[in-house]
């Protein structure tokens, strides 16, 4: 059982070790009731956003507001998509409250980083753990 404490309990997604945050997201593809195909729908949104990130990370490295402005608030808005998602498909609550949290925590540059890690790491796990679930295998 993941405990979501251990991102609330953050100021901020870059104090997270990387490995604690590895195995936390581990943990939770393990509990989540979605398939890839419906984490897929978020990665389009997320993926856009960190595109736009990557071709302008020098002047957001730079401008902190212009990074508020332009990619913060736009993460942000993932989590009414989510909210949305979640309100037409309840197994989606729990990614809903995961990334809700995490999402909280994204103060600048380095926190939208590691968010991206953590939930890339969600969709691998979870794609490893249907794929498991698929050949009757466990790890």
């Amino acid at each position: 059982m993941i405990d979501l404490n251990e991102i609330k309990n953050l100021k901020k997604l870059s104090d997270w070790d990387m490995a604690k945050m590895i195995e936390f997201s581990e943990n939770a593809a393990k509990e989540l009731n979605v398939n890839t195909t419906q984490l897929r729908k978020f990665h389009g949104h997320i993926s856009k956003i960190w595109h736009k990130y990557l071709m302008n990370k020098p002047v957001y490295l730079r401008d902190n507001a212009k990074f508020g402005k332009e990619i913060k608030d736009e993460i942000v808005f993932v989590k009414a998509y989510l909210a949305y998602q979640a309100g037409r498909q309840r197994e989606i609550a729990k990614l809903q409250e995961i990334l809700g949290i995490a999402i909280d925590r994204i103060q600048d540059q380095k926190d939208f980083e590691i968010f991206k890690k953590f939930y890339d790491s969600i969709v691998a796990y979870r794609r490893f753990s249907e794929s498991q679930s698929q050949r009757g295998g466990s790890r």
